[in-house]
């Protein structure tokens, strides 16, 4: 338990020298590594998340936010992983993928949720 409280504070001051640097392709390869070795979910997720808007963001590399997000969706569908997940394949024009997406999310979604989906798929479909 104390060699992994080390890891931590080791990977939390890196990403902090990295952040400040500017550094974010080195930053987001730091935050996949984490993500790789964390014991907790909730920190894996956040590494990915955080790892993903940097590559959206400030990379504008919206391939690699889409592989991580798609990661992030398929482990634990939510609205926010639906959201950037859709948002990135609205951007770069992958509408079957969006569809697919779509579809999938109904199935996990509210009542709510599935009708603003559809809309979106009547739309998508008239493009």
């Amino acid at each position: 338990m104390e060699a992994e409280t080390h890891h931590e504070l080791a990977f939390s001051a890196l990403e902090y020298l990295l952040d400040g640097q500017g550094d974010f392709e080195s930053l987001t390869e730091l935050l996949i590594s984490r993500a790789s070795v964390a014991s907790e979910n909730e920190t894996r997720s956040e590494c990915l998340k955080r790892a993903a808007t940097i590559f959206s963001e400030q990379l504008k590399s919206p391939d690699q936010a889409i592989e991580l997000w798609t990661e992030l969706y398929a482990d634990a569908p939510s609205k926010e992983s639906f959201d950037a997940l859709g948002g990135l394949l609205t951007q770069t024009r992958q509408w079957e993928s969006l569809l697919n997406l779509s579809q999938d999310f109904q199935e996990h979604g509210s009542p709510e949720a599935a009708a603003e989906l559809c809309l979106l798929q009547a739309k998508i479909c008239i493009d």
